[in-house]
């Protein structure tokens, strides 16, 4: 039991707490964070394996209020950490959940997302109809309306299947553990991946992520999602609402007034 509170914990310091605008009516060019809109991603001081390995850290022992949701607003301005959709229905944190995690190298940049999810379910192993995750980049760093983009849908099917979205397997890890209702989603991205030679400091990137939750028996399929601007990879692709990824040299302090700042690079080994 104390293993799996541990390991529930030690991902959470993952993610700094962070607060999004409001739609500026429909426009959903306005919507924008004014304190969290950029992730600064340091340099990973270690090897990373994409395996989807969630029990490898589980001697670090981490305060239970660190574990922190991620708020996005809908079309409506409301805020939100989880959207409902096509009838689905969410009943808190337990029932889904999302952490993420970027640190980069030259050759790479690595994404780790952490859901809590009571009941992971993708029966034709779909890349978004059911618990998956859509991910939009723009390699470019310009989040303007049309702006040319990449999409990796990936997922966990319900028989193993690892879906990769069109990325290479080796580029995708992806395990769940029914013990503690979580799921893990590594991948790698390469520089040939993004029109780059290599990953160099000061790099940005335009990134949305859209977890998507499905509960079955009565709610197969995609039900709902949470993420970082998941506004710009559902309901249209929309890349001007792109989160900001900017590759920097070093660890900074977290401050929840500020920025968000990568902390997996201090806590995976």
């Amino acid at each position: 039991m104390k293993k799996q509170f541990t390991i529930l914990l030690i991902l959470s310091m993952m993610l700094a707490v962070f607060h999004i605008t409001s739609y500026a009516g429909n426009d959903l060019s306005a919507f924008r964070s004014t304190t969290h809109d950029v992730y600064e991603a340091i340099p990973a001081p270690f090897t990373v394996v994409i395996d989807g390995d969630m029990t490898t850290d589980d001697e670090w022992d981490l305060p239970e209020d660190d574990w922190i949701s991620i708020e996005f607003p809908m079309e409506d301005g409301s805020m939100t950490v989880f959207e409902e959709w096509d009838g689905g229905t969410w009943s808190g944190p337990d029932d889904h959940d999302t952490l993420f995690d970027i640190v980069w190298s030259p050759e790479a940049v690595y994404l780790m997302v952490l859901v809590t999810d009571d009941d992971h379910q993708n029966a034709s192993n779909s890349g978004w109809d059911g618990d998956a995750m859509q991910i939009l980049i723009v390699p470019s760093g310009i989040r303007e309306p049309g702006e040319p983009h990449v999409e990796f849908n990936i997922a966990l099917g319900d028989d193993g299947t690892v879906v990769t979205g069109g990325l290479p397997e080796d580029q995708v890890g992806i395990t769940r553990d029914d013990d503690i209702k979580m799921t893990m989603y590594e991948v790698k991205f390469l520089p040939s991946q993004f029109g780059a030679a290599e990953f160099v400091e000061g790099i940005e990137i335009g990134v949305s992520l859209c977890v998507n939750d499905g509960d079955g028996p009565d709610e197969l399929g995609q039900k709902g999602w949470s993420g970082w601007y998941p506004h710009a990879n559902v309901i249209g692709k929309n890349t001007e609402n792109t989160g900001l990824v900017k590759l920097v040299p070093a660890s900074t302090a977290v401050d929840v007034k500020g920025k968000l700042t990568t902390t997996w690079g201090s806590i995976k080994k």
